[in-house]
This record gives structure tokens, sequence and C-alpha cells, in this order.
């Protein structure tokens, strides 16, 4: 498991809890490629274009 905040954490078990389910035992797998995506995200949000 990837290094994280705990804001980011709880952010990807809300996330993982909504698309497999809540009966579903946390995966570190799965969490870990939700961690990334919701990193990916922010990466992209957070660039400003230039205006031309």
């Amino acid at each position: 498991m990837n290094e994280t905040n705990p804001q980011e954490l709880m952010k990807a078990i809300e996330i993982f809890k909504n698309r497999y389910g809540i009966k579903t035992p946390l995966d570190m797998f799965k969490l870990d490629e939700i961690i990334e995506e919701l990193r990916t995200e922010a990466n992209k949000s957070k660039r400003k274009g230039r205006k031309k």
C-alpha cells in the first residue's frame, strides 16, 4: 500500500464501498488502484492551461 494521508484514504474507501458494495471486504490492491485514480484526477484538475 502506498503512503497516503487520512483524507485521501477515507475518500478511497468511500469510492471502494460505492463501487463494490458495503459487504465486500476491503482489498488492498483495488484500494491502491482507486488512490492512483484520485491522484491522477487531482493532477489533471490542478493544471491550468494558457489562454492564447
